[in-house]
């Protein structure tokens, strides 16, 4: 139901960190409709009304920019006059990493604790308490961005990190399903399911026929070595993969053969896997994944490959 004026009390000041981009999440929520699941951000609902619990969003930030920092006099004196060319900006765990002149995924990020530092005057990175903090905040960097050849970054061919503890659970994939259409591939985080199971394979039989429907496939996929992995999708009304927050596929962009293509650099391991899939009253199901790993050729999706969510 579309929110009424007067929901958001005057006056009110919200601290959670967020960027432009959970605008479109926001706007969709307070119009009664579900998020597409290509944003990249989360609805700010919840800190702007005071009602619910605030999802975490992703404040991340990544740009070229030749010469030097300007020579304001807010800024920290340190930070006046540095070279910047790569730069690279995450929020994680309430604190502000960032690098400059970046030349690798390895660069050390300097850490600070932006709740007393807004001026960034104490670098936090080179404490030895926060070697976990700088360890997480390299890998994250790499489980939310795509490369754009456009915008060729030195961290570009860095792996992202596998997760640390092997998933437990059968073989095979969790899954929900939702009834209903929309306008677009919703998050379908944001939804409450109908039905709930776990299969061995990526097919629609849970799905009654003639329904308009969303489903999503969750779980952790198996890169046997580290590697670049290219997925194809064949769908039939609207799919987007997901490796970590990376969205492997998601633009509407077809091969000569109809399909949706998308590749991802994975160190070898486990990555949490989501795959989204959507269908109209018209039309015919059809949802059918394939990888092929770097120069090896296929890499066949046995039910092996892929743990459910605990």
């Amino acid at each position: 139901m579309p929110q009424r004026p007067g929901m958001i009390p005057a006056g009110r000041e919200v601290k959670h960190a967020c960027g432009q981009w959970d605008w479109l999440a926001t706007f969709a929520d307070a119009a009664g409709l579900p998020a597409p699941a290509a944003s990249d951000g989360v609805s700010l609902m919840a800190a702007l009304t005071g009602r619910g619990e605030q999802r975490p969003g992703t404040v991340y930030l990544e740009y070229f920019q030749p010469g030097v920092t300007p020579d304001f006099a807010d800024f920290a004196p340190t930070h006046r006059g540095r070279k910047r060319a790569q730069m690279q900006n995450i929020y994680l765990n309430g604190y502000m990493g960032v690098r400059y002149n970046v030349r690798s995924a390895d660069d050390d990020f300097e850490i600070y604790n932006l709740a007393n530092d807004l001026q960034e005057a104490h670098n936090l990175g080179k404490n030895p308490d926060m070697a976990a903090l700088q360890r997480a905040m390299k890998a994250r960097v790499l489980e939310v961005r795509v490369p754009n050849s456009s915008a060729p970054r030195p961290y570009d061919n860095a792996p992202v990190p596998a997760v640390a503890k092997t998933p437990g659970g059968a073989p095979g994939l969790s899954w929900s399903l939702f009834e209903g259409e929309w306008p677009w591939l919703p998050d379908f985080r944001i939804l409450k399911a109908a039905k709930r199971g776990q299969s061995k394979s990526i097919d629609l039989s849970m799905a009654g026929a003639g329904r308009p429907f969303g489903i999503a496939f969750e779980g952790f996929f198996y890169a046997a070595k580290a590697d670049e992995y290219t997925f194809t999708l064949s769908n039939g009304g609207g799919a987007m993969l997901f490796l970590h927050d990376v969205r492997v596929i998601g633009e509407p962009i077809k091969n000569s053969a109809g399909q949706f293509s998308g590749k991802v650099r994975l160190s070898a391991g486990w990555h949490p896997f989501r795959l989204y899939y959507r269908q109209p009253a018209s039309g015919k199901p059809q949802l059918e994944l394939t990888c092929h790993q770097g120069a090896a050729g296929e890499y066949k999706l046995t039910p092996e490959v892929f743990r459910p969510n605990a």
